[in-house]
């Protein structure tokens, strides 16, 4: 399935009224969350989005039950997690890579980053 970045919040039937159709015996939806709005891409780089509400947040979200103005998903927090630990590692590489005296010999001769060190 297709995943999005979404503003999420926890489905409550108190403010989001009864289960749609197509949500009947759906065990996720006892404690799961909703996409109240799909961020584009155009979007997320512009940072023209804001959450909504106070318990809304921007999750990675895969589409369970679309149905109306709401659609009932599923976090995908792993993926997130993933990507976190891989940028963490990169970006180690690229600071140790830039605190090496022969690096910051050349960025200080040539005002910018060459080899290794230019690169994310």
């Amino acid at each position: 399935m297709v995943r999005h970045l979404a503003i999420c919040a926890p489905y409550s039937p108190t403010c989001h009224g009864p289960p749609r159709p197509g949500w009947e015996g759906r065990e996720e939806l006892a404690g799961g969350f909703l996409s109240l709005y799909t961020v584009t891409t155009e979007e997320f780089r512009d940072g023209f989005f804001t959450p909504l509400a106070a318990d809304t947040s921007m999750e990675l979200v895969e589409a369970a039950a679309p149905a109306g103005e709401y659609a009932l998903v599923i976090l995908k927090t792993h993926f997130l997690r993933l990507f976190q630990r891989k940028w963490k590692q990169r970006y180690k590489r690229l600071i140790e890579a830039r605190s090496r005296p022969p690096a910051l010999f050349s960025r200080n001769t040539y005002g910018k980053w060459v080899g290794a060190a230019a690169y994310i």
